[in-house]
């Protein structure tokens, strides 16, 4: 978990570097391509050395959840690129995240929310709100 935390961060901070550097609409698709191939090459190796065979099912979600990362990760490259700020970006692109799993608990599994959980999803939102007015 803690080489998913760190490789997960890395791959937002070489986004913010093409940002910087002013290489962002241009290089954000070869960087992810780069950057999710990596990933995909030692995930696949990682298994076969551990002796485990992927199944149909595993193959599928790992598909699925691959491309829901890289849909984000391009969003947020695109993002940078056409001028929004780091500031704004991230804590939007960070928390989405948050939310939309938050709004499947509440209303497709029906969990039930505190006081507490609620007063922390409205001020999570407020704050990615607040971000955007800039």
């Amino acid at each position: 978990m803690l080489l998913a935390l760190v490789f997960n961060g890395l791959g937002d901070f070489g986004l913010r570097v093409l940002q910087e550097r002013g290489l962002a609409k241009e290089f954000t698709p070869h960087y992810l391509v780069g950057w999710y191939l990596a990933g995909a090459v030692g995930a696949i190796a990682a298994a076969f050395r551990a002796g485990v065979r992927p199944t149909r099912s595993n193959w599928l979600v790992g598909l699925g959840l691959g491309a829901g990362s890289v849909v984000g990760q391009t969003m947020l490259g695109l993002a940078l690129a056409n001028g929004v700020t780091g500031a704004v970006a991230y804590p939007a692109a960070k928390t989405g995240g948050v939310f939309l799993v938050a709004a499947v608990g509440l209303l497709v599994f029906r969990e039930k929310v505190g006081p507490l959980g609620l007063v922390g999803l409205l001020l999570g939102l407020a704050g990615v709100l607040l971000l955007s007015l800039e």
